[in-house]
């Protein structure tokens, strides 16, 4: 490839994505939550960071009335977002032409590499809630008696 197409795709992908009107993010800060599974998510500064706002607020929104879980939500959107500088990022292919093409091959809007685009905050506060919803798999329950004791007392 040479220079001047190679400086117009770097141009292009660091740009203003056109079809969406998103900016590429091609390396995710260490604050931003990414959407997604898998360990690459999990594993991620920001997720882990993200996964203990949830776990200190969770018993809240699940005590809250249906109309003041927004708010709690909001609260945790705001934290990441201007407490730790964070963003929520969905992965997403950016294409040559500058669409967001999914299909590869050559020529105008083919398929270049991946990269990053931030979410609306509605998608954000859905998967704050989403996340608050989730309970977290509770410690199994210490029997006092044995088994076969509660048998006994049960079938008497």
């Amino acid at each position: 490839m040479a220079s001047a197409e190679a400086k117009a795709l770097i141009t292009k992908a660091l740009s203003t994505n056109a079809a969406t009107q998103q900016v590429l993010i091609h390396t995710p800060r260490a604050s931003d939550v990414l959407f997604g599974r898998g360990g690459g998510t999990n594993t991620h500064a920001g997720n882990r960071l993200f996964r203990d706002l949830i776990n200190a607020h969770r018993r809240d929104y699940l005590k809250a009335r249906k109309n003041d879980k927004p708010a709690i939500t909001q609260r945790i959107l705001e934290m990441v977002k201007e407490g730790h500088g964070g963003r929520f990022l969905k992965k997403a292919p950016f294409s040559a032409g500058g669409g967001s093409n999914k299909k590869k091959g050559d020529g105008e809007g083919s398929v270049v590499g991946t990269g990053w685009h931030e979410v609306a905050d509605s998608s954000a506060r859905e998967k704050i809630s989403q996340a608050l919803r989730q309970r977290a798999p509770e410690p199994p329950c210490r029997r006092t008696m044995p088994v076969s004791a509660v048998r006994t007392i049960v079938a008497r």
